[in-house]
């Protein structure tokens, strides 16, 4: 798994794990991987081992609730940037973390990619199974899209040269 060292970010609170990024033309870093000490793999497979270490299995409900918030900020979405209101200044609902008895589930709006003509932003859902921290995730569920036209501006026409 290759990955571009400018992309790669470590995650703070989680020492020896990095989410590993490479550079898309359109969309600037995206998560490749991850790297939990010399392991790397994928979001999915690294995710279990990346929260036993930092104490998953016998940490507490708001234990549990707090690392799978981190987890997603600075691993599963570190590539992105979470936002509370769209570039309209549209209010976008507040990220939730609940514990749902077997799971713990993290939804938040992080931006996305910025063209001449629209501006983007993504809900994220992610869950993380209690018993074993397993990922389910993460999910698009919803999205903003706000158009940098202007409403009444004309469709564009194109002609043929000569």
């Amino acid at each position: 798994m290759s990955s571009d060292p400018q992309c790669d970010r470590e995650a703070p609170d989680f020492p020896g794990v990095v989410a590993l990024g490479a550079f898309a033309n359109d969309l600037g870093c995206v998560l490749v991987g991850v790297q939990v000490g010399a392991a790397r793999g994928s979001l999915a497979a690294l995710t279990p081992m990346g929260l036993a270490a930092a104490g998953w299995h016998t940490a507490g409900r708001a234990a549990r609730i707090s690392l799978a918030l981190r987890w997603t900020l600075q691993v599963a979405l570190a590539h992105h940037r979470p936002v509370t209101h769209a570039s309209d200044g549209t209010p976008l609902p507040a990220r939730s973390v609940h514990d749902e008895g077997d799971h713990v589930t993290v939804q938040l709006w992080v931006e996305g990619a910025t063209t001449a003509r629209e501006t983007r932003c993504h809900c994220y859902r992610l869950r993380y199974a209690v018993g074993d921290a397993s990922l389910d995730g993460p999910h698009e569920v919803r999205r903003h899209t706000v158009s940098a036209l202007p409403a009444s501006a004309a469709p564009l026409l194109l002609t043929p040269d000569g």
